[in-house]
C-alpha cells in the first residue's frame, strides 16, 4: 500500500508530495511515463491532476436512464404553461408586465 506525506518547498513555492510504491508500482510509472515522452515527477504530477479532476467532476454528472432522459427532452421541448406563482413572480421581477394578456404572459 501506497503511502504519501506533504511538505512545503520554501524555494519556488510550490507543494512536495512523496509517496512510497512498490517496485512493480514505481516500474509501471517508470514506463508510462517513457511512453509519454516526460521525466517520472512530471508524468506522475500531470496524471494525478486529471485524476483528481475527473474524480471531482464526477459530482457534477448526472446520469439519466433513457426512460429519464426522453422525459427531459420533452419537458425542454414542451414545457409546461407557467402557473399562477411563476406568473407572478415573473410580474414582480419585471417579466411580464401588468398590461400584458395571458397569451403574452405565455411566452416566458
Amino acid at each position: 500500500m501506497a503511502q504519501t506525506a506533504i511538505e512545503r518547498t520554501d524555494q519556488d513555492g510550490r507543494e512536495r508530495i512523496e509517496a512510497r510504491v512498490t517496485p512493480a508500482q514505481k516500474a509501471i510509472l517508470e514506463q508510462a511515463a517513457t511512453k509519454r515522452g516526460l521525466p517520472l515527477g512530471d508524468f506522475i504530477s500531470e496524471s494525478l491532476e486529471r485524476l483528481a479532476g475527473a474524480t471531482v467532476d464526477e459530482d457534477n454528472v448526472i446520469v439519466l436512464s433513457s426512460e429519464d432522459s426522453a422525459i427531459f427532452a420533452d419537458v425542454l421541448l414542451n414545457p409546461p404553461e407557467p402557473g399562477p406563482v411563476l406568473r407572478a413572480a415573473a410580474r414582480r421581477h419585471g417579466f411580464v408586465q401588468g398590461n400584458q394578456t395571458r397569451d403574452e404572459e405565455r411566452t416566458l
